[in-house]
């Protein structure tokens, strides 16, 4: 877990490190990115999966109306 750092305790910082803590949460916020890109990826897939095409066929003779059709 990072650390949340106050206003206050920001403005104490020397530059360098601020340096430091900016580049440390450029690094973090990459690596969220491509976590949240992969995690997009897998649910697409298993959207595709779950309700894609599916591999039942119907037979061509089936007519779903010559149930209510009058002999």
């Amino acid at each position: 877990m990072t650390k949340i750092y106050s206003p206050e305790e920001l403005n104490s910082f020397s530059r360098e490190t601020l340096v430091t803590v900016i580049l440390s949460m450029q690094d973090q916020l990459a690596q969220l990115n491509t976590n949240m890109e992969c995690l997009i990826e897998q649910i697409a897939s298993a959207n595709n999966h779950r309700y894609g095409r599916s591999s039942e066929k119907l037979d061509a003779s089936f007519n779903p109306l010559s149930i209510f059709s009058i002999h």
